[in-house]
């Protein structure tokens, strides 16, 4: 399947998700155009919403893992398991926070010709747990000058949500 195609599912299900766990009903409008408009594009209380969508994973050689693998480029190993190319995660915690933190000041440079626009990233972190989702998004900064309404992170297996102060 096309990896562009597979993103775009990727980030429909992210702010389906996220939208389900903060327990609002809003109509799917279109895909945003990737030059000046957010990922998705919801119809949410009569105004436009658009959220775009970032994923946090320990390191771009897990992204890449998952990815060719999700986009059928290779096949999955026989044996019924994987080894992460980087081997062993030391502190976990950290290092998804780390990189939750560097995709957020990528996208805070960013503008959007939406109004109301959101930032949801899902951090795609086996090892992590309510607790250090919690620690992570009390310490994550913000920069001053960005133009989102409201940021969580997410979790991709229980679809908790952590709403950021902005």
């Amino acid at each position: 399947m096309n990896r562009e195609i597979i993103k775009r599912q990727h980030e429909k299900v992210v702010c389906e998700n996220l939208l389900n766990a903060l327990k609002l009903r809003a109509d799917f409008l279109r895909e945003g155009d990737d030059k000046d408009e957010p990922d998705m594009l919801y119809m949410l209380d009569g105004g436009m919403l658009g959220i775009e969508v970032g994923t946090a994973y320990y390191s771009n050689s897990d992204a890449k893992q998952e990815w060719t693998l999700a986009a059928g480029e290779r096949a999955f190993p026989s044996v019924g398991y994987e080894m992460r190319e980087k081997g062993p995660i030391y502190n976990p915690d950290e290092l998804i926070c780390q990189r939750t933190q560097e995709i957020i000041f990528d996208k805070c440079k960013n503008k959007y010709s939406t109004n109301n626009t959101w930032l949801c990233i899902q951090q795609r972190a086996p090892l992590n747990d309510s607790d250090s989702m919690t620690r992570c998004s009390e310490n994550l900064l913000i920069p001053q000058k960005h133009f989102f309404q409201s940021i969580y992170l997410i979790d991709y297996r229980s679809n908790e949500v952590k709403k950021l102060n902005v």
